[in-house]
């Protein structure tokens, strides 16, 4: 037997048994279809947050960097990192601007795996090595052969 505690003036039994079943999900149902009606007759804005809209300090916090503190969003404002209008003495963000900031951040911050890091070594060095073949083929000799005074022009050793 499960017991429900009932804050509200609901129809569903105080203990729901095998035989009070199908009355108490008859119930339930009856009360998910009056919660859709109410979201459904809710105005848009209410049911999604306009993306353009500025919002506070306060506000700001809870959507976008909840983990931060004010201080730090305020060092991150006045470094001129995080897009921010001033009125007077309040911030107020755009959530746009800042929900795209912060993705930018994050794909900056994005750790490579050692796979990712082996790619990117392979191509660097394919790169090099076909721009030392290029000036090879231009020259017609190797940075080796080259006299030390136009090595040391060319960023070599003497």
């Amino acid at each position: 037997m499960i017991f429900m505690n009932r804050t509200d003036n609901s129809k569903l039994p105080a203990a729901i048994s095998f035989d009070t079943l199908p009355e108490a999900v008859q119930t339930i149902l009856e009360q998910v279809q009056v919660i859709n009606q109410k979201i459904d007759n809710l105005p848009a804005a209410a049911q999604e947050p306009d993306e353009n809209r500025f919002v506070d300090m306060n506000e700001i916090r809870q959507l976008i960097f909840p983990q931060w503190k004010r201080q730090t969003i305020y060092n991150k404002c006045c470094l001129g990192e995080l897009p921010h209008s001033r009125i007077g003495s309040r911030l107020l963000f755009n959530l746009k601007e800042c929900r795209e900031w912060r993705d930018s951040q994050l794909k900056k911050g994005k750790i490579k795996s050692n796979a990712e890091l082996q790619s990117e070594a392979e191509q660097f060095v394919t790169s090099k090595k076909s721009c030392a073949n290029r000036e090879q083929n231009r020259t017609g000799s190797s940075f080796a052969e080259m006299p030390p005074r136009l090595r040391q022009a060319k960023g070599g050793k003497k």
